[in-house]
């Protein structure tokens, strides 16, 4: 079975060094506007699935020429950033994975962040999902 880790965001992970260690995962999942160029001795250099959210953030330069499969956020409280059409390209997270996230998370007015969905999805497909980079919107210290 093939190993996967879930590469966050969050400045936590930058200072250890860790990026040769995430390049030798089978998958490396990254998250909307994420950035390698200057990090990649922290962060890694290998991309192979991209979850966006449904507002698109748009390719960097370094993310254009990505060979990595995309796939959108489900969006269950349309807004006006949500770009639609896209999920005509694009495969998104399947519906009853976020029924199952629900009934965990509270319902609110939000979508369930990129990063939730993409747990959630992962974690049905691979026996073992390791996660770095996430810690939920509070900065480093």
């Amino acid at each position: 079975m093939s190993s996967i880790v879930l590469v966050g965001n969050s400045a936590n992970i930058l200072g250890r060094g860790f990026g040769s260690k995430i390049d030798e995962f089978d998958e490396v999942v990254r998250f909307n506007n994420f950035k390698l160029k200057g990090y990649e001795h922290d962060v890694g250099t290998k991309t192979t699935i991209w979850f966006q959210n449904s507002s698109w953030v748009q390719a960097t330069d370094e993310q254009k020429n990505l060979e990595a499969k995309v796939i959108l956020q489900s969006v269950e409280h349309p807004n006006g950033s949500a770009v639609e059409s896209l999920y005509f390209t694009y495969p998104s997270v399947p519906y009853y994975v976020i029924a199952e996230v629900r009934q965990i998370v509270p319902r609110s007015q939000y979508n369930l962040s990129t990063g939730i969905q993409a747990i959630a999805w992962m974690c049905r497909l691979y026996k073992t999902v390791h996660c770095i980079g996430f810690d939920f919107w509070k900065t480093r210290d």
